[in-house]
């Protein structure tokens, strides 16, 4: 479970190749839509719930048949979320992009990985949940302008290996 983006995944990594693991992901998304926002020093945050599904290659660079080290891993990550707006909306997207990491242990079966990488969303949609409507909502930041077609994704994790 992730405290600082309010998600819980679990994945499990199953080795392919010797310096490969395939990593499907499952999750759930329950972080409020624009969290920490104040307009006028009011609050604008609203509360949302979704899901989460995707996938990883891991491609380990090294002699590393337990699956640790370094490591490349291209991304796809679906996810929709319902926001309860005054008319309830659906958050539909889709991110690829490129991840890099290292994953090591820190006791016996108790490890860690560090990820970070960058991709794009070619699905990134907002519809009225009633009437299916596209809702026209753009995120951006100064400087770098609209959001919806970038994804940066950063994860600090601790996982427990089952099996040897």
């Amino acid at each position: 479970m992730s405290a600082t983006s309010q998600r819980l995944e679990v994945s499990y990594e199953i080795p392919a190749l010797p310096n490969i693991g395939l990593e499907p992901i499952v999750g759930l998304n329950f972080r409020k839509w624009a969290d920490g926002t104040s307009i006028n020093g009011q609050d604008i945050s609203v509360k949302r719930f979704g899901w989460i599904a995707g996938f990883k290659g891991n491609f380990y660079f090294g002699h590393h048949d337990d699956l640790t080290g370094f490591y490349v891993s291209p991304y796809a990550i679906f996810r929709s979320d319902k926001i309860d707006f005054q008319e309830p909306t659906r958050h539909t997207r889709l991110s690829t992009g490129l991840m890099i990491g290292q994953k090591g242990f820190i006791w016996e079966r108790l490890g860690y990985s560090v990820e970070g990488g960058l991709g794009y969303n070619p699905i990134y949609k907002y519809n009225d949940i009633k009437t299916g409507a596209k809702v026209d909502l753009e995120e951006s930041i100064p400087i770098l302008g609209s959001l919806t077609k970038i994804n940066i994704p950063f994860r600090v994790s601790l996982f427990y290996r089952i099996s040897e």
